[in-house]
């Protein structure tokens, strides 16, 4: 039997670092940026941010009201406690008490750790219900984006974009079922309740005058609130937990350089493994569709040569 070292770490750290749920507390943000709902999980009294999640509201119809979740992060050493599920459901439910849906994000795609999540609601037994815009074509109802304009002409409601995303996670708005909704609400009552005690006690006022002020775009020194602290801490997290995807990324595109200019495809795979030429084509082929001019034919077009061009430069910024 082969030992997973990597997954004996995780088990070791999540043993060692597992959370009560007395020392969580929600702090759930919808007023600092209009059309952006962001959840921070954080430890009381020492105030560690372990798990955010973030939603923004789609510009097409896409089944209205619906927004995407497009960014999701826990700490890795509390990874495997569910923290990430329950930041999922507290983010829809939110959404959901307001009227809206929720979706994976169409603007960059989602990453594939959070992708199994949106494709465990297509389950039977799902934990939650597509929502749909009232419509139907024999029988059947309108609860799937209509990427094109073809699957359903007649109903502009199910119209939506894609993004950069040749295949989104999910092509559906998502509402959670009656019994998971109340029991979601309940668990993040007790955590903002958590919330509302630290502020009340003063524990909140006296970690903010011991953050250190920050240099703002201007040069100047900018004293952050609470809700800018998390904000950065949740911008670090993110990309802190996605570095090692990234880092793998990078490798793969660093081992096919070598091989165009030094290495053969047999020392290749003496060094890096047999598997590593089928990865590099699934990799050549995941760069044929996801470079910027891919990108941009499939979503803008060439028609309009000032769109297209202005599509290309926004992705070549966005993959520096």
């Amino acid at each position: 039997m082969k030992l997973d070292l990597k997954y004996l770490r995780n088990l070791i750290l999540q043993e060692a670092s597992a959370v009560n749920a007395e020392e969580l507390a929600l702090s759930v943000d919808s007023i600092s940026e209009p059309g952006i709902l962001s959840a921070y999980l954080y430890t009381v009294p020492d105030v560690r941010l372990v798990g955010t999640v973030q939603a923004r509201k789609l510009k097409k119809p896409c089944i209205p009201e619906t927004w995407q979740v497009t960014s999701i992060a826990v700490e890795e050493d509390l990874q495997g406690q569910k923290l990430g599920f329950l930041l999922y459901k507290i983010i829809i439910a939110s959404l959901n008490s307001k009227g809206y849906g929720a979706t994976s994000d169409h603007g960059v795609g989602t990453k594939p750790k959070a992708a199994k999540f949106w494709k465990r609601l297509e389950d039977e037994g799902s934990i939650a219900i597509k929502r749909n815009t009232g419509q139907e074509t024999d029988g059947n109802a309108h609860d799937t984006f209509d990427y094109d304009g073809k699957l359903t002409p007649d109903d502009p409601n199910d119209d939506c974009e894609k993004g950069m995303s040749p295949k989104p996670a999910t092509d559906h708005s998502w509402a959670l079922t009656d019994s998971v909704y109340a029991a979601t609400q309940a668990e993040a009552k007790k955590l903002r309740n958590n919330n509302f005690k630290f502020y009340a006690s003063g524990g909140r006022k006296a970690f903010v005058e011991k953050i250190p002020p920050r240099i703002g775009w201007d040069g100047k020194e900018k004293k952050l609130d609470f809700i800018e602290f998390l904000n950065i801490q949740a911008n670090e997290l993110f990309h802190r937990v996605y570095k090692e995807e990234v880092s793998d990324f990078k490798l793969m595109r660093l081992i096919k350089e070598e091989l165009q200019v030094v290495l053969t495809n047999e020392e290749a795979a003496e060094m890096f493994g047999e598997d590593i030429l089928e990865d590099l084509e699934v990799l050549d082929e995941e760069e044929k569709e996801n470079n910027a001019w891919a990108i941009c034919t499939k979503t803008v077009g060439r028609e309009n040569k000032e769109k297209y061009e202005k599509c290309v430069k926004s992705v070549k910024n966005k993959e520096r």
